[in-house]
């Protein structure tokens, strides 16, 4: 919608207080959007990590981009196009924190009953910051975040093995 009103309809485009508004008719369809610019700028970071596709397609990947797309959405004070104005929501599943995430490589673990738990120090995060967790096991490599895990930093075996292998090569991983 915003490359069609610049493209074609420039005069409907327009910048003013943080806020990038649309808004114009064609062939009987209203089209508009009121969207922040910081907002827009994490609409664009989705972009180019679906187009760089070096965080693969696995579940760390849609978590990010369940969470960028959630705030995206939060910050779309009005949208109308030709299937109407209404977006469609993210899935419930996990959503992991986009923006600062720290990587503890091979931290201890246990598996016991079918539950990995792991052990970490105790650790003071700001609300936007995450923890990944990044484990060797049986060959292959996993990268666990935060937000996966139970209050207790646990997780069902089959849920670690089968959501989490590593896919891509973001975000970087330094080993020991």
């Amino acid at each position: 919608m915003i490359r069609n009103a610049l493209v074609h309809n420039s005069s409907s485009f327009n910048i003013s207080a943080g806020c990038v508004n649309v808004n114009y008719k064609h062939k009987k369809t209203n089209f508009s959007i009121k969207i922040s610019s910081e907002i827009l700028e994490d609409f664009y970071t989705a972009i180019v990590m679906y187009i760089k596709g070096d965080m693969g397609q696995g579940n760390y990947f849609l978590g990010i981009m369940r969470s960028i797309y959630a705030n995206v959405l939060a910050g779309i004070r009005g949208f109308s196009d030709e299937f109407g104005s209404t977006l469609e929501k993210p899935s419930s599943d996990i959503k992991i924190k986009p923006h600062v995430r720290q990587i503890f490589s091979n931290p201890p673990y246990e598996i016991s009953d079918g539950i990995v738990c792991i052990d970490i120090p105790e650790k003071n995060l700001q609300k936007w910051e995450g923890i990944d967790f990044y484990i060797s096991y049986n060959g292959d490599d996993f990268l666990i975040p935060m937000e996966a895990l139970s209050e207790d930093l646990s997780i069902a075996e089959c849920d670690f093995i089968n959501n989490w292998k590593r896919e891509g090569y973001f975000p970087h991983v330094k080993t020991p």
